[in-house]
């Protein structure tokens, strides 16, 4: 079912947001501070992401056959000779190249090329399980010695699925610095304010809100994390289920005030 909020505008996102939303204040100053927030949301997904998208694109648009056309025969054997600075992709398009250009390559080359690219993607696809896997593992121990803290995945978590304050409370219980814990918390309550703003004006979309939400996650989890706890800093994760249920009781509230409101 559409929630239509007092200005009869549609309300996207979860119970808290789409309920905070319908009571928000003048249509113009939420429309002004949407637009405003989606510059800032927009400015934080780019800086973290743009790299990786570059490159993906980059990559993508590269047709290698007509690369390997324009090429001399000197330039192709670099290709099989500095197998480490290329793609797989690229490797054998170029001896593919070689080949129909009736350049001999011997059956025990061709294995040998075969087998260092087979090795390069084994090692390329280690590596980024490796960083899936321990990215936010690799700090967490179980030496009694060790602060506790909740994990970045704890707060990318909560942050994601209920909202950024929820996030933002966890990060602040992280330090024992007031200020640095107001700083966190205030982050939490202008970027959900601004998250409310900005769905408030969109038709309701479940995968929209986890995507804003999830761009405050990040902030929370690298930006404020690295700066306040310390990229490579040793620690013992603290149980989320008092957190989890705390959060659930809160939200309740708000999906009976959606549904029977």
């Amino acid at each position: 079912m559409m929630i239509i909020d007092d200005s009869n505008q549609k309300v996207g996102g979860n119970a808290p947001t789409r309920f905070l939303a319908r009571k928000l204040g003048n249509y113009r100053t939420r429309k002004n501070l949407g637009r405003t927030s989606a510059n800032i949301v927009y400015a934080i997904v780019v800086q973290q992401f743009s790299w990786d998208v570059e490159v993906t694109s980059v990559t993508m648009e590269i047709d290698f056959e007509s690369l390997m056309n324009k090429k001399s025969d000197e330039g192709l054997m670099d290709y099989l000779t500095n197998i480490d600075k290329y793609t797989p992709e690229a490797i054998t398009t170029a001896v593919n190249e070689l080949r129909k250009r009736g350049k001999h390559i011997s059956d025990e080359q061709l294995i040998e090329i075969k087998t260092k690219i087979q090795n390069k993607i084994e090692a390329k696809n280690k590596e980024n399980e490796s960083w899936a896997s321990n990215s936010w593992q690799k700090n967490v121990v179980t030496n009694e010695e060790a602060p506790l803290f909740y994990s970045q995945r704890a707060i990318w978590g909560f942050s994601t699925f209920f909202t950024v304050i929820f996030g933002a409370v966890l990060m602040a219980y992280n330090t024992h610095d007031k200020e640095k814990k107001w700083i966190v918390i205030a982050f939490g309550i202008l970027y959900t304010t601004v998250a409310i703003a900005i769905l408030s004006q969109l038709p309701q979309n479940g995968g929209l809100t986890i995507g804003v939400n999830a761009g405050g996650a990040v902030v929370l989890t690298s930006i404020f994390w690295n700066k306040y706890i310390g990229k490579e800093t040793k620690f013992r994760a603290k149980p989320i289920w008092k957190p989890l249920i705390i959060s659930i009781l809160i939200t309740i509230p708000f999906l009976l005030a959606i549904l029977y409101g």
